[in-house]
């Protein structure tokens, strides 16, 4: 009926036929060998747009057509005025059924459409079956008559297997045509706003949103609440897929004026990001920023793998800090963007941006990370990961130059000594003949009645998130005293208690029982992690000290006696430290936690540990490309410091025990080595340094340094 129709008004034309009206042209070249058959192709798209073409403007043709003053740009304008137009038909035949679905729209910002329309087609028509494509025909086409405006046409033909499935789809047909349409309109209305450079991301969403409300034919106040996310997040993705394009153009020429540092590999770098960086971190990013990035990521990537090929036993490190503004909610926010390239040493480390994050803080404290920022290296079989991450202050302050200077200085070493090691859970069964052992000695300790209760406190277990001590307590239970298991069972404090045993070990006086209490405490390991994310015996034996104090009064520490001088001593040292304003309380704590024999931690004065510090915080700034060992000495209030340190830590098998021998087997000495910020450093304080001939003592460090520096590079293979 319909096509009877347009024949008729195309028979009465006399000035302007429909069929001229409607003449069409591709809006692109053919490729030669097609040209023939593309013609055919052309003509056939033709007969299925002009059955496609609405009423309205139909009738308007009809109306004007022999009007010599009738302009044909009004039955262009009105056809556009109707886009989308969105049509549907069904064959006649018993079944199966062949039903077509035609959509006309502009080709300006609608790309994809033909791909969103027959997957949806194909998908809801007949909810919870997918209905086969037996036939797709499309084409980016523009009027003859109407140049200035291209089209886009799609047709698909969709196969029904029975007359219930094509009642169904009769039905639903209507809704999914609105639906269309209003999608198709949103897109090509959200994608025009987005693509204006002078508007911000907030002056889109608002002119979107009220695009959408008017579509929708609802009042902006009901619809504010539910469209307003999904048009933010509709404007994001599409912002982000504009920044794509804009990177591949700064990305294009490098592996043109540097093809000998960039390839094609540079791309897949840029397919990389796409895929694991967050539409949000992509839209409020320039495209230069972001070339920056992947430009770096490729290098970083490419020398790290050479460097872990040539030297595989060694830690390489890469790290760039880029400074970036962000412009979100009509505020600038200014953050620093990290990029860190290394190399993992054994399996059992990990390397993530929570340690990056955790050695930043150690240098800038109260910053924190910016949502989305983060992208991490997929898991392979290389050892190099690389990962990004962006900070910024709480306060939302900019970062000073002197705090940009200082992160650049100190952020390699912190990195290097943030890497977590994982370490196995112990099992180890509670070893009863030792318990029994130790509730003994302490029985001997209550000699009378005043006696303060006895403990012992030891390391049982640890699992991957509680440490788990073993304590024994012995007390005197005189007349009236409260149960012990009932006072801990009342004290509301952070300490697990579990495995409680009480046992009766004998009398004083035959007339006061000795009560032995056996049991467990497990607290929270994450407290006591230290920065390389070991975990800090001492300070967990001391606050598990602390509360049992707290809650069971005074206690005596029976084990703990070295323990509590160490602390004190520790103590002192950072005391004297924080007065020279060094407070790196992870170096100190691994420097005198170093100290061998483990006694001598108690016995050195805290000022002479605090001299061999300070030489060694001097060896970790000496450049070691000049030399490549560091020896220094300190004589000081009659003792006698020796430091040695070298970038090789083999040094220590070849110089330890010629010091040794210099040394006399009846002097007293401490010895140290320690390896922080891969700087090996072996230390000796002799406590009484008499007779030893200093000037010959350095000659004959500097000559076996010198030895062994030799030997080292003769054993090391030249590079071809």
């Amino acid at each position: 009926k319909e096509k009877q129709e347009i024949d008729t008004l195309s028979s009465q034309s006399k000035a302007l036929s429909l069929l001229e009206l409607l003449d069409i042209e591709a809006t692109f070249t053919p490729p030669h060998p097609f040209s023939e058959s593309f013609t055919h192709s052309l003509k056939a798209l033709h007969l299925s747009i002009k059955y496609s073409i609405p009423k309205s403007t139909l009738h308007l043709y009809h109306a004007n057509k022999d009007d010599p003053n009738f302009n044909p740009d009004l039955f262009y304008y009105n056809l556009i005025e109707n886009l989308p137009i969105v049509s549907w038909s069904k064959s006649e035949d018993t079944a199966p059924y062949t039903v077509s679905l035609r959509t006309i729209c502009s080709s300006t910002n609608t790309h994809g459409v033909g791909r969103f329309t027959s997957d949806i087609c194909s998908r809801w028509l007949i909810p919870g079956k997918e209905l086969p494509v037996v036939f797709l025909n499309s084409m980016s086409f523009r009027f003859k008559l109407f140049k200035k405006h291209p089209f886009f046409f799609h047709q698909l033909f969709l196969t029904i297997d029975n007359e219930h499935d094509l009642h169904i789809l009769e039905k639903n047909m209507p809704t999914l045509i609105s639906e269309l349409r209003l999608t198709i309109l949103s897109v090509q209305h959200a994608r025009k706003v987005t693509a204006s450079t002078k508007l911000t991301l907030n002056q889109k969403q608002l002119i979107i949103q009220e695009n959408i409300v008017s579509l929708l034919d609802k009042s902006s106040h009901s619809m504010r609440e539910n469209v307003f996310d999904h048009v933010h997040n509709f404007v994001v993705k599409l912002s982000a897929d504009n920044k794509v394009s804009m990177i591949k153009e700064e990305l294009k020429p490098l592996p043109e004026f540097k093809p000998q540092v960039f390839n094609r590999d540079l791309f897949n770098e840029l397919q990389y990001y796409i895929t694991n960086f967050h539409d949000q971190f992509l839209t409020y990013r320039s495209p230069k920023h972001l070339a920056r990035i992947i430009t770096y990521r490729f290098l970083f990537k490419k020398t790290l793998n050479n460097q872990v090929l040539t030297h595989p036993n060694q830690r390489h490190l890469s790290i760039k800090i880029l400074r970036s503004n962000i412009e979100k909610n009509d505020q600038t926010h200014n953050v620093i963007g990290i990029l860190v390239g290394i190399n993992l040493l054994r399996e059992n480390e990990i390397f993530d941006t929570k340690h990056i994050l955790k050695a930043i803080g150690t240098i800038i404290p109260n910053i924190q990370k910016v949502k989305y920022s983060e992208v991490h290296t997929p898991k392979s079989d290389s050892s190099v990961i690389i990962l990004y991450v962006e900070i910024e202050k709480k306060t939302l302050q900019p970062f000073a130059l002197t705090e940009i200077s200082t992160l650049k200085k100190k952020l390699p070493r912190e990195i290097k000594s943030s890497i977590e090691s994982v370490i196995n859970p112990i099992f180890m069964p509670r070893n009863e003949e030792e318990v029994m052992k130790h509730i003994l000695t302490l029985s001997g300790q209550l000699q009378y009645i005043h006696d303060i209760p006895q403990i012992i406190i030891s390391f049982h277990k640890q699992s991957s998130q509680r440490l788990t001590f073993t304590i024994i307590l012995l007390k005197l239970r005189l007349k009236d005293d409260p149960n012990l298991k009932q006072i801990i069972a009342s004290q509301k404090r952070l300490l697990k208690i579990t495995n409680h045993e009480t046992r009766i070990v004998g009398k004083l006086r035959k007339k006061y029982q000795k009560e032995a209490n056996v049991f467990e405490v497990q607290i929270d390991k994450k407290q006591f992690l230290r920065k390389d994310f070991s975990v800090d015996l001492y300070q967990a034996r001391q606050y598990i000290f602390h509360e049992l104090t707290e809650m069971l009064g005074e206690l005596r520490d029976y084990n703990g006696g070295m323990i509590s001088k160490q602390t004190e001593n520790i103590t002192q040292i950072k005391a004297l430290l924080k007065n020279d304003k060094i407070n790196n309380d992870f170096l100190i704590e691994t420097y005198f936690h170093s100290i061998t024999p483990s006694y001598m931690q108690s016995l050195i004065k805290p000022i002479i540990l605090q001299k061999a510090l300070h030489l060694y915080l001097e060896a970790l700034e000496y450049n070691y490309f000049t030399k490549p060992f560091y020896i220094q000495t300190n004589h000081f209030e009659s003792q006698l410091i020796i430091l040695i340190s070298a970038v090789n830590p083999s040094f220590k098998k070849f110089i330890s025990q010629k010091l040794e021998e210099i040394i006399s087997p009846s002097k007293k000495y401490a010895s140290s080595f320690v390896n922080i910020y891969d700087i090996p450093c072996l230390t000796y304080i002799i406590t009484d340094p008499h007779e030893i001939d200093y000037n010959n003592l350095t000659k004959i460090l500097h000559e076996n340094l010198t030895l062994w520096h030799d030997t080292v590079q003769a054993a090391t293979p030249k590079k071809l």
